[in-house]
């Protein structure tokens, strides 16, 4: 069944929830068996289990400075989607658990649809951060001072809004891990929510590596031009040649952060747009799942 003209998009970023926390925690995920899922689902909850402890682990091991760190925790949250959507949701059995519907369920495709418009407001904050990095790479080569500082003022603004997104995404599924007491649905709803607690909490980890990372990336440019040349230029035992292979030094460094930071930027956004996908096609399954209940 196809829903039609169902709501697609929150404003984001999304307000902090004001209601009362329940500080009950969700039930642990594991794979020694079930009361209310059957025992063919504990295949599929014990490698939903390990990609989370993977992702925990890869959140204790915190390297924001580092490309590769973000690009691992992004493409294990894909795999952790891929199991979600194509395994286990998708058993019969799953979807009859779903469409007994509960307050709780219900409110399953707006946490989807939250971390959609949370990761789609940072696949459009990478596009603006690759066209900023890219003009001040070409400002770089043309040794156009004016328009490098310009180019680094849209990149501290897009770097800003990184962090925006971040800590809105942390907000918006704050509760999503925590459950009241178990029902016969409960657990099915506790495991779909600790996959969008843990998205959460790795995806606002991620965001900020990259922010973190063009912050440092564009400080090189900008200590390239107001720091080191006017430093040499009070030193007369530097003539006019060594200042000029100084300059072009600092400047090639400069250069090759932000084709570094370039090279990331490619890879996250990739990774980003499958992972989206999924995030999507999760969101409109759970809503065709209830909806058919009615």
């Amino acid at each position: 069944m196809v829903i039609k003209n169902y709501r697609r998009s929150f404003s984001f970023p999304i307000p902090s929830s004001k209601s009362t926390t329940n500080n009950t925690a969700a039930p642990r995920i594991n794979g020694k068996g079930s009361a209310s899922l059957p025992c063919r689902f504990n295949p599929f909850v014990c490698q939903l289990d390990d990609e989370i402890r993977s992702l925990k682990t890869w959140r204790s091991s915190h390297s924001p400075s580092d490309p590769s760190w973000i690009c691992e925790g992004l493409a294990r949250l894909d795999r952790l989607h891929s199991f979600l959507l194509e395994d286990l949701l998708q058993h019969p059995q799953a979807r009859e658990v779903l469409a007994r519907r509960s307050a709780r369920t219900d409110n399953l495709h707006e946490d989807f649809l939250r971390l959609a418009d949370a990761f789609g407001s940072f696949r459009s904050a990478i596009v603006v951060l690759k066209q900023e990095q890219s003009a001040t790479q070409a400002a770089i080569r043309r040794n156009h001072a004016s328009r490098i500082a310009s180019c680094l003022r849209a990149q501290k603004k897009a770097e800003k809004e990184l962090t925006k997104i971040a800590t809105a995404v942390s907000k918006s599924t704050a509760n999503a891990g925590k459950s009241p007491p178990l029902s016969d649905t409960a657990e099915l709803e506790g495991i779909v929510r600790e996959v969008v607690a843990i998205t959460s909490e790795v995806s606002a980890a991620a965001f900020r590596g990259i922010a973190a990372l063009s912050s440092s990336a564009s400080s090189s440019p900008m200590r390239a031009h107001c720091a080191v040349v006017p430093m040499l230029r009070k030193l007369s035992s530097f003539n006019k040649r060594e200042e000029e292979e100084m300059e072009e030094e600092n400047w090639t460094n400069a250069s090759e952060r932000l084709e570094a930071l370039e090279k990331c930027l490619a890879e996250v956004e990739a990774v980003n747009e499958k992972l989206l996908r999924r995030i999507i096609n999760t969101r409109v399954f759970l809503l065709n799942v209830l909806t058919t209940s009615l």
